[in-house]
């Protein structure tokens, strides 16, 4: 029997989402499943109405249900979501996202009886709330350089419950972003490859902002915290720097961002002047 996967979705204010989400794993291709939802505090009626029909459909695979009663972030909810299942892989979904019905199939026959590689995931095709495609340039660089210099691997990757249990699972004091990011670095830092499977099999679902002054903070705030978790894992990402530079073609660049961190530096405060500026107006 092939190796069972937990797939864990966290959920909080994604309720007219989460439907089409959880449709699309019960319809894999790949046989031997377990779903864990994760109600990260949110009381919302819509929500609960959702979650009760879930639990009242019959499924092929096992579905459960755990139910938070404060929000602790998406970190807290996927940890224990991983806590609570049997998998020897686990699949993170976000719950307003979708995935091909042969994505879970694809990503396991990747990683299966192969431990040099340690993370599978999908190329990601980007749409809007009503559900339309958002044309989005495809970046190229290769696995390993994805992980390690910038945050453009989707949460929604496949891995080995062993492996989260060596890293000490995903960072829960990272509430505001980029908690995958760092988990992922984390997950290199055990010495295995992530390999990208070249088929748009993750449809993740952006919500268009507007710039005014309160996404600027949060831009901000997000640039704060990727200069953080590049100095806290500096020691992972010199250490296999190599091992992608090798494998790859040297034009890619892997330690850019890290050589100019001083540049990134000057964007943070840069933002955070425009903030300033942004607020005066209105003062």
């Amino acid at each position: 029997m092939r190796p069972l996967v937990s797939v864990v979705i966290p959920c909080y204010g994604k309720a007219k989402y989460l439907k089409k989400c959880i449709d699309s794993v019960l319809t894999q291709s790949y046989l031997n499943l377990e779903v864990i939802i994760s109600n990260d505090g949110d009381n919302s009626l819509e929500l609960e109405q959702v979650l009760s029909e879930i639990e009242s459909t019959d499924s092929i695979f096992p579905v459960k249900i755990l139910r938070i009663t404060e929000n602790y972030g998406v970190s807290h909810s996927r940890n224990l979501c991983i806590k609570n299942s049997n998998g020897v892989y686990v699949f993170p979904l976000d719950g307003d996202d979708f995935i091909h019905q042969d994505c879970i199939y694809e990503l396991v026959n990747v990683i299966h009886n192969n431990e040099q590689v340690g993370v599978v995931f999908p190329l990601t095709a980007f749409i809007s709330q009503d559900g339309k495609c958002i044309p989005r340039y495809d970046c190229c660089y290769p696995a390993g350089y994805e992980i390690l210099q910038a945050n453009h691997v989707p949460s929604a990757h496949l891995y080995r419950k062993s492996d989260w249990v060596a890293i000490n699972g995903y960072r829960e004091s990272l509430k505001f972003g980029c908690e995958d990011w760092d988990f992922n670095i984390r997950m290199v830092s055990l010495g295995k490859q992530t390999v990208r499977v070249n088929k748009f099999y993750l449809f993740y679902r952006q919500v268009m902002q507007s710039r005014n002054a309160k996404v600027l903070a949060d831009e901000s705030r997000r640039t704060k915290i990727e200069i953080e978790i590049l100095f806290t894992n500096i020691d992972t990402i010199t250490t296999h720097s190599n091992i992608y530079r090798k494998q790859f073609s040297l034009k890619f660049k892997l330690f850019q961002k890290i050589k100019d961190i001083i540049v990134i530096r000057y964007y943070f405060w840069g933002q955070y002047f425009a903030i300033k500026r942004t607020k005066n107006k209105f003062l």
